[in-house]
């Protein structure tokens, strides 16, 4: 393809970066599109975060929860809390997709009330999913920790009057086997 001084090689070339750039350009304008217009899913919107590092990159995080003792013996299994902490309730607005699956920004802004938040080792949660699981409640409230699968335990307080002193591991209501833990607030 070498014309009269390699003139046809340098159209050819420009000709087939234009090619490839278009439908680049097409996706990127459509993805952009789709991430402004994005309207999010409301109830994946209010899930707390899922460790005390993505707290703080959403901007809830506000700090460590001690929870004692942090492991529990449960029917001869064990159950161990390896983080605890308080956040502000916050609410995904959107997704800004920069490079589709590379490179997305999720932008979160802060609702009332608050999530108190634990995790448990990877042994604890096969306990959490067994026949005779244990039910983590705080006295008086009248319903239990929220799950999310295998990630985190979490309870919505409305204000922080609300944050308990303890939290009950019992036997789905029974509270015939129930162990107290101790909650106390440290702020960083």
């Amino acid at each position: 393809m070498t014309a009269v001084g390699g003139r046809a090689d340098g159209w050819f070339m420009k000709r087939l970066a234009i090619v490839a750039a278009v439908p680049l350009l097409l996706l990127a304008a459509v993805d952009f599109v789709f991430s402004v217009c994005q309207i999010p899913d409301s109830y994946a919107a209010k899930r707390p975060s899922h460790t005390i590092a993505d707290s703080k990159a959403r901007g809830a995080y506000m700090e460590t929860v001690s929870i004692t003792p942090s492991t529990i013996d449960w029917n001869g299994k064990r159950i161990r809390i390896t983080e605890a902490w308080l956040e502000h309730r916050s609410e995904l607005v959107r997704v800004y997709v920069l490079a589709p699956f590379v490179w997305e920004r999720r932008v979160y802004r802060s609702r009332d009330g608050y999530n108190l938040c634990i995790n448990l080792d990877a042994e604890s949660w096969d306990v959490l999913w067994s026949a005779t699981a244990p039910m983590f409640l705080i006295k008086g409230k009248g319903n239990g920790f929220g799950v999310r699968g295998r990630v985190v335990l979490w309870e919505v307080l409305d204000d922080l009057t609300q944050f308990p002193t303890s939290i009950l591991v019992t036997d789905v209501w029974r509270l015939e086997n129930s162990k107290a833990l101790t909650v106390n607030r440290a702020p960083d």
